[in-house]
């Protein structure tokens, strides 16, 4: 394995305004101040209750991306403190300073990706490895707690005004902490919380899930709720421009065909006037009721249709 001081360098190469300031590169300790920037810059989310998967996962690239990883997790070899010069006598080594130094940069940068509250947990830590280790066992240790509480959250959430995508990330953000807390969800527990999660539009697309025979795949019911919401947007849309259209037909018929509902269409005079308010409110009723039908019946059964025959080029 490469030593520190040469995997500095490695990571630094690639920066030539470093290599033009460092001028001398036998020296380590302005490239070990540098080493950190780039790192910083790389990190879009500091570690939270609810985001440690992915907090994990984007610490775990950027170290192995710049050749830190025997640092983070525990494999890289110590130097020795003290080294044995041409005379035989001990000096300290200049590995072993770099060794601390690369190490201690790194404890500085674990600390400022993660919340201030979680700080007291990793008080006392003298290595970048007891950092990880002491920040991971606190989110990976197995707990009743989380978990029963996790699992009421899940049961809880409701798409209501959610787009499905942000309440389909919710329910996987969830089942993700609940890893954490050593407790994985099988796709069927995954698939039934998010079901129980959906309004009376989806009434269709949970009756077709339901039905199959085999375990409907994760990925695939996600998708077909997706699709499903699109559907439901497009036929809401267009019954605005059918009702917009329909209701300046109305007002055309009452300026030009004579049934308009003026005051004086309702006060008796000689019978004068009551025939065409009937008549204009007959009308106003009867296009409340297509109005209704169109728009809950149809949208419904035409959605219906075209997801059906989406799904049965599936099954």
């Amino acid at each position: 394995m490469a030593d520190v001081n040469q995997t500095t360098k490695e990571v630094l190469r690639s920066d030539p305004s470093t290599e033009a300031r460092r001028g001398n590169p036998t020296t380590t300790d302005e490239s070990l101040r540098i080493v950190i920037s780039p790192l910083s810059q790389l990190i879009t989310m500091r570690l939270e209750d609810d985001n440690f998967l992915m907090w994990k996962y984007q610490i775990e690239n950027v170290v192995q991306g710049y050749g830190l990883e025997g640092f983070l997790f525990g494999t890289e070899q110590v130097p020795p403190k003290m080294v044995t010069d041409g005379t035989g006598i001990l000096v300290p080594n200049p590995k072993f300073r770099d060794y601390q130094r690369q190490d201690h940069l790194l404890i500085s940068w674990l600390l400022s990706s993660i919340r201030s509250a979680f700080l007291p947990q990793v008080v006392g830590c003298s290595s970048a490895f007891e950092v990880w280790n002491k920040i991971f066992q606190n989110f990976n240790s197995q707990s009743s707690t989380k978990v029963m509480f996790y699992k009421s959250q899940m049961q809880m959430l409701r798409k209501d005004g959610l787009t499905m995508r942000d309440y389909l990330t919710k329910m996987k953000n969830y089942c993700d902490l609940l890893v954490t807390a050593d407790h994985k969800i099988l796709d069927t527990d995954h698939i039934l919380a998010i079901m129980q999660g959906l309004r009376d539009e989806y009434e269709f697309v949970i009756a077709v899930i339901s039905s199959k025979k085999s375990s409907p795949c994760l990925q695939f019911v996600i998708s077909t709720l997706i699709a499903h919401e699109g559907r439901i947007a497009h036929k809401i849309s267009s019954n605005d421009l059918s009702v917009n259209y329909t209701s300046h037909g109305f007002q055309n018929r009452n300026q030009f065909g004579g049934n308009q509902m003026t005051r004086g269409s309702f006060v008796p005079n000689k019978g004068r006037g009551c025939g065409k308010a009937q008549g204009g409110i007959n009308y106003a009723i009867n296009l409340v009721i297509l109005f209704i039908v169109a728009s809950i019946g149809m949208i419904q059964i035409s959605m219906g249709i075209c997801l059906l025959m989406d799904l049965l080029l599936v099954f």
